[in-house]
């Protein structure tokens, strides 16, 4: 949990330590030309070496990417919400148009269904954020009570699918609460379901961390919803994530696992750097 938290003041504590420059520095687009060169370079590597589009290698067969099929294609949605922002900005317009392609792509030959399903969706869904002008707070409190309402209701539906792996995940929500008593509002690890899962995980973030810690729950998702703040021209790119790996904690844990922390964790800690410098800059000027 808090090693989104963790990962972004070290960042910037680094950087100030080196002293790096940060009025004249654009962290972003450094952070955004290094993981389109990276995924550049996979999509032409896994073509021209392995004959498809994406594989589980980076460059070579001896490089093999841990969980490729479910947590790395989050890079990808990353990528593609940065490019939209670019082209709002009207930057790097050639290169974000290829990357949104490519990214589409090998998002949905991945052979993961949330990302395929979030890269589909990601561009029509930055432009409804960015026209409604949606903050940070708003998203995490409305999709936080969507998951929930989504999740008890596919349960209680026992919607038609094959899929048993998505019935158990959605069946969670309401088995954890059939089984709620008084006192497990003040200690919901001693709920008889938390109990019962206790040698696993319930694959769905949102109750993960509730069933452990409680109301802290809501205190966490203040401070995940100020992490995925700014004021600067990437709040909606930042909005746009924060929803998507909300939603997406519906069937897996993605803010808690490392591997998208850190990535997130560094695309947090440019932007705060951006403002960093952009303040600095104001200052001098006054």
């Amino acid at each position: 949990m808090v090693l989104p938290l963790f990962f972004m003041q070290l960042f910037v504590s680094l950087l100030k330590i080196a002293k790096v420059d940060f009025e004249n520095v654009d962290f972003v687009s450094h952070f955004y030309t290094a993981i389109s060169a990276m995924i550049l370079i996979k999509f032409t590597t896994d073509v021209a070496f392995f004959g498809t589009v994406y594989s589980e290698y980076f460059v070579f067969s001896n490089i093999v990417i841990y969980n490729s099929f479910d947590y790395f294609p989050a890079v990808y949605i990353l990528a593609i919400v940065l490019s939209v922002n670019n082209l709002y900005e009207k930057k790097l317009e050639k290169l974000s148009v290829l990357v949104i392609g490519v990214s589409l792509i090998c998002s949905v030959m991945s052979y993961s269904r949330l990302f395929a399903v979030l890269a589909v969706v990601a561009v029509p869904t930055y432009i409804v954020i960015r026209s409604l002008q949606l903050r940070s707070g708003q998203i995490a409190l409305v999709t936080s009570m969507f998951s929930i309402a989504v999740t008890i209701g596919v349960a209680l539906l026992a919607l038609n699918t094959t899929d048993q792996s998505l019935i158990t995940r959605f069946s969670h929500w309401y088995s954890f609460f059939s089984s709620f008593e008084a006192l497990d509002v003040i200690f919901p690890f001693w709920n008889a379901y938390r109990i019962e899962m206790s040698w696993g995980t319930f694959h769905n973030e949102l109750l993960e961390i509730y069933s452990y810690y409680g109301f802290i729950f809501f205190m966490y998702l203040y401070i995940l919803s100020n992490v995925f703040t700014s004021s600067g021209e990437y709040r909606y790119t930042l909005v746009t994530l924060l929803f998507f790996f909300l939603i997406g904690g519906l069937i897996q844990l993605n803010l808690t696992n490392p591997y998208v922390a850190l990535i997130i964790s560094a695309l947090c800690s440019s932007i705060k750097c951006n403002e960093i410098g952009r303040e600095s800059r104001v200052e001098a000027t006054e």
